[in-house]
């Protein structure tokens, strides 16, 4: 259980500090673009340096790569008060962005190999740990930032040592624990007849399936975060208010992949996806056309459950499907942090140049054009 509470420490640390870099950011006098840039520069260091850590810790294992990272971010954490222009603050998003490019892989195949073949509860009990982290961070930053913005850092240096411990007291296994519950016969282009279960095939396009949903659901999600505080300031939302409505996104999050774990139902259901997504294209549309407190909250609970569902699908078909869990968890990884790199950048330059709404006209849009893309591919590939 260790390894879950790290990845709730770890989570619950980012929560923390990225509820209040943009609130230091506005203070400094940051625009709309300066606070998509925030989202772009942690995602992009994210996005190609998590392949290469996954790959890394197939080799070298998990554990010092974890510890390491969780000693890197306190630090990171300890400074963050003290910067005092928004070139530093984008420097301090970049060196996050590395850290966590290391952490996450790693902690996966780490929980992966300890798993004892049950990938499935592994994968939703590690969900429902990061989110739940998340949820509580964001939350409790919301909170604290009234008091003062220089104490969620601090707290979230602490929530980083908590895992430096977590991870240091866990034992490694040293070999990865495959699921015993799907066996991919190679012969079959869906199921196989006999066992019932999946073949590599469907795996495999389910897996992309999956990937394009993980990338549009971080797409909309980094555009909300970062660029939403802006708009809930102009319109007169309170930063604690603000904090619940973020701990709604994590929290339906989380409440969504318990649900996922103890159920295969919605195994390899292309409709019960696209329906997910259609409800996250229905949630983005409430940023464009209203103000009220309580759709807003509705909106950022289905954002949560779209990102529950593709986030909790992706790992589940990586790590039952990639040979090297390393590899697969690192491009799962990856894809969530270009998705989180470029949904805060183009709602940046398009609230910068339009409106503080324009932005969700583009995660419509993104969300609508995905679910067309994985309805001809699925169709192209039976």
């Amino acid at each position: 259980m260790s390894l879950y509470f790290a990845a709730f420490c770890m989570d619950a640390s980012i929560g923390m500090v990225f509820f209040v870099v943009p609130l230091i950011a506005i203070k400094l006098g940051a625009g709309p673009f300066a606070l998509g840039m925030f989202g772009f520069l942690f995602g992009i260091f994210y996005t190609f340096l998590t392949p290469l850590f996954g790959r890394l810790c197939d080799r070298t294992g998990s554990k010092k790569l974890v510890f390491t990272a969780a000693l890197f971010s306190a630090a990171a954490c300890l400074v963050l008060p003290f910067l005092r222009s928004v070139l530093l603050l984008f420097a301090f998003v970049s060196f996050y962005g590395v850290c966590a490019a290391v952490f996450w892989p790693c902690i996966e195949v780490w929980i992966a190999k300890n798993s004892k073949g049950n990938i499935l509860r592994a994968v939703g009990l590690f969900s429902v740990s990061w989110c739940a982290g998340i949820s509580v961070g964001t939350l409790a930053s919301g909170m604290v930032s009234a008091a003062s913005l220089a104490y969620p850092p601090y707290i979230g240096a602490a929530f980083c040592a908590l895992v430096a411990v977590f991870s240091a007291i866990a034992k490694e296994e040293k070999t990865v624990s495959t699921d015993p519950e799907t066996p991919k016969p190679r012969n079959l282009e869906t199921n196989n007849k006999i066992t019932g279960k999946p073949t590599n095939k469907l795996t495999n396009v389910f897996l992309r399936i999956a990937w394009m949903s993980n990338f549009m659901v971080w797409f909309v999600v980094g555009a909300i975060r970062f660029l939403f505080p802006k708009l809930a300031v102009d319109i007169g939302i309170t930063p604690e208010m603000l904090g619940f409505m973020l701990f709604t996104i994590t929290a339906s999050q989380a409440v969504t992949s318990y649900i996922l774990c103890c159920s295969s139902g919605w195994h390899y259901k292309l409709s019960f996806l696209l329906t997910v997504e259609a409800a996250v294209a229905a949630g983005s549309m409430i940023f464009i056309f209203s103000s009220n407190n309580v759709l807003f909250f509705l909106a950022f609970a289905l954002a949560g459950i779209g990102a529950g569902v593709a986030y909790f699908s992706s790992l589940y078909y990586s790590l039952s499907d990639a040979s090297s869990k390393g590899s697969g968890t690192g491009i799962h990884e990856s894809i969530v942090g270009s998705g989180s790199l470029l949904g805060p950048l183009i709602a940046g330059i398009l609230a910068q140049n339009y409106t503080l709404r324009t932005p969700y006209i583009a995660c419509a849009a993104v969300v609508l054009g995905v679910i067309v893309l994985q309805a001809v591919y699925y169709r192209l590939q039976r």
